[in-house]
């Protein structure tokens, strides 16, 4: 399988999957709670699931992207980069020489 062999992709996934769990407890906190009414809003429609599947998935995109995100940041940084976190050294500004009209 692809996520036996990349190390990287795993990591993501694993990581989306944790930002999605999350999302899914808030989305059930959110109905649960009925924060803002949207629990009793969506009771009231005709297609109650279409709101919680339309919210689950917004909120999976959401909180996947930042459970992924972060965890990319929290990388170890490799050797020889800077405490600023860069990888490249740095470059020096030499001035380019310039003929004017006059």
């Amino acid at each position: 399988m692809l996520f036996k062999k990349n190390r990287l992709l795993r990591f993501l996934a694993v990581n989306l999957a944790f930002g999605a769990g999350a999302a899914c407890v808030a989305v059930g906190a959110i109905f649960l709670f009925d924060v803002g009414g949207i629990g009793s809003l969506a009771a009231a429609a005709g297609s109650r699931w279409l709101a919680a599947i339309i919210l689950s998935i917004a909120m999976t995109i959401t909180w996947g992207s930042v459970a992924m995100g972060t965890a990319v940041f929290l990388l170890p940084k490799e050797k020889g980069g800077d405490d600023r976190g860069c990888r490249v050294p740095d470059r020096v500004l030499v001035p380019a020489p310039v003929k004017t009209l006059r």
